[in-house]
């Protein structure tokens, strides 16, 4: 079950770190696991329904919420991005069996 971003609890001190899917300036940038729960619930529209991914609007929603903007001040647009594809294409696998 999905939970509202802002009500997730913060596992920065997890060990459970999702790697990014880029490289920026020689540095791994990574997802935390609480950044690819809100991720995944703030577009779930994108994930479960398909609708189209648009890095403005992945932009508009993240500038929007402060976890948002923590978020992009560690990993890009893109990364975001792909996150999403790929949670897209998990869930066409898990739903397709």
């Amino acid at each position: 079950m999905l939970v509202e971003p802002d009500n997730i609890i913060d596992h920065e001190n997890d060990s459970d770190i999702a790697p990014s899917t880029s490289v920026k300036s020689g540095q791994n940038k990574t997802l935390t696991l609480t950044d690819l729960e809100r991720v995944a619930f703030a577009f779930k529209d994108m994930i479960v329904k398909f609708a189209a991914i648009q890095k403005i609007k992945l932009k508009e929603v993240h500038e929007k919420k402060s976890w948002g903007r923590d978020i992009l001040k560690n990993v890009s647009v893109d990364t975001v991005m792909n996150r999403i594809k790929y949670e897209r294409r998990v869930h066409r696998r898990v739903n397709n069996r």
